[in-house]
């Protein structure tokens, strides 16, 4: 028999790990070099939304483990790469991870042979009163149907993600019918132009935030299952184009440009947010190096551009008839006009622009990943790589209207097209279908639509339609 695989690793993500350079990559590194087709991440895990973790497992929780998808390299030298965990099982029906936290994972082991180990799983209360002579006061036949109930246990979590990885594949599914419903029960409903409008993917984590018309910003931890509002007040109206989310390529911040409504930004996952001093913004690009310069276009105001280089608080009008907007700091912006082709450069935060390219993009907001530019058009992916001073397409044109969306680097890239979504993994050299466009919803700059790499699924959101997901 040949082992091909291990999914039983642990990185120095676990406490017991005592080697720093027990890293994802180095372990991937090992486990090609020794002839592993897959490799399973197991860290310890103890859920936070599962009461009863010991000291030792309570810091190990479910952010902690899923940090592992941020540390995969680029290059996994052929070998597949699972993330998951190892949690407990403690007796009584208890184990250490929920069902919604098992729907993150690619799978989940559930040990049974650590109940003598003091301190760790048992709680100290039952080595108290354990016969003389024995390490715990667990008898046999409690131990053999805690055997049975964990191993029942594991497979019902197991199935669960399982089930959740299955769930849409190849096909579009409305994940905001259930948040809908839930906001009727209280007496609420979604505003104008509703259910939804406005989507968007943390990259790193997974994360899917969707805006639900009037009702505010809403986050779902398990890929639109189950959605809860998460911006404490500070997001209300609607996403008028697919550019009014920007999301950190690196992940845990986005902006939210809304209209009719307030917009803001977070910098930590959607657990606080600021609140812009100005909204009615139909378009709007952050400059991740800080996390606090940004450009918009006002709604309905002749094409007015606006700036902030603190975060929001406050902001200044730059002018009018400006069409698309991007920028590679407080200086230096780039745009589109609406009455005058090709791309438009300023380095004075505004006061001055000039003409650098006569490619025409078809997006309404430029996207920065890894320090160079990225602008949809219909000559195909629009790229700079230095800070807007030069532009040429990127490998074979593409029309495309929506994007780019970035996988594990940039040769891997997702944009959006009247036929679809379309990707890439070499660099735009050439592009294959990747999902249609669900039934119903026109493929413009009007549609809001974002990629969860790691998970494989798509997502489109579009006033006046419900949100979708569409899984490979």
């Amino acid at each position: 028999m040949i082992v091909d695989h291990d999914a039983h690793v642990h990185t120095n993500l676990s406490r017991c790990s005592h080697d720093p350079d027990a890293t994802p990559a180095a372990l991937i590194a090992r486990a090609a070099a020794a002839g592993l087709k897959t490799i399973g991440f197991a860290d310890h895990l103890w859920d936070r939304a599962m009461p009863g973790a010991s000291p030792w497992y309570r810091p190990q929780d479910l952010d902690h483990v899923l940090q592992t998808r941020r540390l995969l390299p680029a290059d996994t030298q052929g070998v597949r790469v699972l993330v998951g965990c190892e949690t407990e099982f403690c007796g009584g029906g208890k184990v250490g991870l929920s069902r919604t936290g098992a729907e993150r994972l690619d799978f989940v082991l559930v040990p049974f042979s650590h109940f003598h180990m003091k301190g760790f799983v048992a709680p100290d209360t039952v080595h108290a009163g354990s016969p003389r002579g024995t390490r715990t006061g667990i008898r046999s036949i409690d131990m053999k149907r805690s055997i049975l109930c964990c191993m029942t246990v594991a497979a019902l979590l197991v199935g669960a993600a399982s089930a959740a990885e299955e769930a849409g594949k190849g096909e579009w599914v409305n994940i905001s019918d259930a948040p809908i419903a839930q906001l009727a029960e209280a007496g609420k409903k979604p505003g104008y132009a509703g259910p939804t409008a406005g989507i968007a993917v943390d990259p790193a984590s997974g994360d899917v935030y969707l805006v639900i018309n009037d009702q505010g910003l809403f986050k779902s931890t398990n890929r639109g299952k189950t959605f809860a509002r998460c911006d404490g007040g500070a997001v209300s109206g609607r996403c008028e184009t697919g550019f009014a989310i920007d999301v950190d390529p690196a992940g845990k911040r986005l902006a939210v440009f809304v209209v009719y409504g307030s917009s803001a930004l977070t910098l930590d996952g959607g657990a606080t947010w600021t609140k812009f001093k100005v909204s009615h913004l139909d378009v709007g690009a952050v400059d991740w190096t800080d996390g606090k310069s940004m450009v918009a276009i006002r709604h309905e105001s002749g094409g007015t551009m606006c700036l902030s280089t603190d975060g929001g608080a406050s902001w200044k009008d730059i002018g009018k008839g400006f069409k698309g907007v991007g920028i590679f700091g407080a200086q230096t912006l780039v745009a589109t006009k609406e009455k005058e082709d090709g791309i438009f450069r300023s380095t004075d935060g505004g006061e001055n622009w000039a003409k650098v390219s006569d490619l025409k993009p078809a997006g309404l907001a430029m996207r920065v990943y890894k320090g160079a530019g990225y602008w949809t058009s219909d000559s195909g992916l629009l790229v700079s790589k230095d800070k807007g001073a030069t532009w040429s397409v990127l490998g074979t044109p593409i029309k495309a209207f929506q994007g780019p969306y970035f996988g594990k680097d940039d040769s891997h890239i997702v944009v959006v097209t009247k036929e679809g979504f379309q990707e890439t993994r070499d660099g735009a050299k050439t592009w294959k279908a990747a999902a249609p466009l669900p039934e119903g919803i026109q493929g413009d700059r009007m549609t809001n639509c974002a990629w969860d790499a790691a998970a494989n699924i798509f997502y489109v959101s579009r006033m006046t339609k419900p949100a979708f997901r569409f899984g490979r």
